[in-house]
């Protein structure tokens, strides 16, 4: 049900963009690096941008399209071109830009730092900021709503408390919880809503100007029946996007949908992520445990 088409390669073209503009998401490069700046940064820019548009729409567990086969014919490309050095190997590259942000967001305690979270989180901030929809795909509890939450609470553009927040826009949420009975007025509604919010924020200055930002949530989106079409009325919404657009879901939307956005799908947790939730629940996140505390981490993993 997930087709590519030339709007994955205009999305790759918008985020290579916008972080050419934004090079705060870029982990500072090594000292030792020959590279100049400019070089890194177009570099890191088009790594980040293909990784969002065509890695992260791929499942983790092993198959013939899968993320690692993926990342393997990248590295593979970049040591045969002139690639920088640092940004040769793709995963790690995407690793510490997600890592990057994580870092400079204020998350509450007992919040596991799961590599769905990262993702999750890292893709929220840039699609929001930069309105291109969203859809994040996964099974219940990989941190979907978590992330946009967490999301919200730093994205407060002047009064934002991080330092890498402050250059972004503030939030103000539309949350629709998508119910089988659904309707296509009930959705339009919420639109309109966040439109006319988003002509206050910009009154006369206009969009270049306006530090704020309407986004509309669309929760549990996969449980409207298909028959009803109530869900028809996003493609519009998502085609001239006046405001950002997060949609999550459990399974996965159909193609109309899926190529309007970028998709993101979580597959299963891996062993690493249950371990980093147990950690998050048990021991608040601690560097340093000890012995026994991290054999209860194990033990409760393998049972």
């Amino acid at each position: 049900r997930v087709r590519v088409t030339i709007r994955d390669m205009m999305r790759a073209v918008h985020f290579y963009e916008y972080f050419k503009k934004h090079p705060f998401f870029m982990p500072t490069r090594a000292q030792t690096s020959t590279v100049s700046d400019e070089d890194h940064m177009h570099w890191y820019a088009l790594n980040l941008a293909i990784g969002m548009v065509y890695y992260l729409r791929l499942p983790s567990t092993p198959s013939n399209y899968s993320r690692d086969r993926f990342a393997e014919r990248f590295d593979k490309m970049a040591d045969e071109r002139y690639f920088p050095a640092g940004l040769r190997r793709f995963k790690a590259a995407m690793q510490a830009a997600m890592e990057h942000l994580y870092d400079n967001t204020i998350v509450p305690p007992g919040i596991a730092r799961t590599g769905a979270l990262l993702e999750n989180l890292w893709c929220v901030v840039i699609c929001v900021d930069c309105r291109i929809p969203l859809i994040i795909e996964g099974p219940p509890g990989c941190a979907k709503t978590l992330s946009f939450t967490i999301a919200i609470d730093n994205m407060k553009g002047p009064q934002s408390e991080r330092e890498l927040y402050l250059h972004l826009h503030h939030l103000d949420q539309f949350r629709y919880q998508c119910p089988e009975m659904s309707s296509d007025t009930e959705i339009e509604a919420i639109y309109r809503s966040a439109i006319e919010r988003q002509k206050t924020f910009e009154g006369s200055g206009g969009p270049s100007r306006c530090r704020s930002r309407s986004v509309v949530l669309l929760d549990e989106a996969g449980l409207p029946l298909e028959d009803r079409h109530s869900l028809k009325v996003i493609h519009y919404y998502m085609d001239h996007p006046r405001v950002s657009t997060v949609i999550l879901t459990n399974t996965t939307l159909d193609v109309p949908k899926t190529n309007r956005a970028l998709h993101l799908v979580q597959s299963k947790p891996s062993q690493n992520d249950l371990r980093a939730l147990v950690r998050g629940c048990l021991f608040q996140n601690i560097v340093q445990r000890k012995g026994t505390e991290e054999a209860v981490v194990n033990a409760l993993c393998e049972a």
